[in-house]
Order: structure tokens, then sequence, then C-alpha cells
């Protein structure tokens, strides 16, 4: 009896052959996605490292302004102006300002401008020059211990009419921008 063989001599090598190959495809396309995936996680790690950090916004005063704390010159301290004001000392039984225990930060001669009422200070603003420079503008922040000295004593701003134009020494705290929180206006005569 002859036996019959359905195989064609040299296709069992073919059918390893193909499998072989069928095996090299996959393990090719597992290491294709593998690597995508590596290179993906390169590349978030990379955007949060270049990502900026809530709260890693000091300014010059180490204060953290996302977190709402701005610098008081007057108390030489960050502080939340929502929780703490930041204001000179109390005033004296004479309703006079007591000096403040900070140091003074601006000191200026020049003339006083009003602007009107504004939201953000008085209305009143100093133009004063400094070598090399343009004109320059201070925005005044007059409060209770704000104290005039027109005529030999010192007064509280807020009782007294300033005048347009007038020369005047302004001291006080610079605070955010071209801001002065002022601590007294002398005419200069």
């Amino acid at each position: 009896m002859e036996q019959n063989n359905s195989e064609k001599p040299g296709e069992f090598g073919r059918t390893i052959l193909l499998f072989v190959i069928g095996i090299i495809a996959c393990i090719a396309v597992i290491a294709v996605f593998s690597d995508n995936s590596a290179n993906d996680q390169s590349n978030i790690s990379n955007s949060e490292a270049t990502t900026t950090i809530v709260g890693n916004d000091r300014d010059t005063h180490g204060c953290i302004g996302s977190a709402g704390y701005s610098w008081c010159a007057v108390k030489n301290k960050c502080l939340r102006a929502w929780e703490e004001k930041c204001q000179a000392a109390a005033t004296t039984t004479t309703g006079i300002a007591e000096p403040p225990t900070a140091p003074i930060t601006f000191s200026k001669t020049g003339n006083l401008t009003y602007r009107g009422e504004q939201k953000t200070d008085s209305g009143w603003t100093l133009t004063y020059e400094e070598p090399g420079k343009p004109a320059l503008l201070a925005f005044l922040r007059l409060d209770s211990n704000s104290v005039c000295n027109w005529t030999g004593k010192n007064e509280s701003c807020l009782s007294l009419t300033l005048t347009n134009g007038t020369r005047a020494k302004v001291e006080g705290y610079q605070q955010t921008g071209t801001y002065v929180l002022v601590t007294k206006i002398t005419a200069v005569r």
C-alpha cells in the first residue's frame, strides 16, 4: 500500500518559516509600541518639570502673590490685606501719627498734583526728578497717620486742603509699583 502523503515536499519548511516571520513581526510591533509609551512617559515628566509650581511666585521680599501675600513696608513683613491692615503706628491723643518703627523707603521732593479721587489712592501724585531720568510719578496713599507740615506744625493730611502744584517733600513707604503710603508731607519754600 502506498501512503498518500498530502503534504508536498518543502511545505513543512515553508510553514515553519511563516510562523517564525509572524513571531518576529509581533515582536517588532510590541517593541515599537513599548518604545513610544516610554517616550510618552519621558515627555510627560519633561513637561511636568517645566510647569510652574503653584506658590512658586515669590516677589523680591519673599511674598507669595498667588497666596494673596503682598509686602507691607510699614510692618516690614508679608501679609494678606483682608487678614491684616498695612498701617503705620497708631495716632497719639493729639491725633498726630506716632513715628513708625519701619525705616522710610521713599523720600523725594517734587510737585503735588491732584488727578481726582481714585479707587486705589488719594488722587494725589508727586512728580519728581532723578538725575538722568525723565519726570517720575508717585501715587500717594494718605491715611489717618499721614502728617502734613505746611506752617511749621504737624497736622493730619486728611484734615488739610492740599494745593495743586505745591512744592513738597514726601516721605513714606514704597509699596507695589509706584504707590507710596505717605507718613509725612512737608512744604518746601
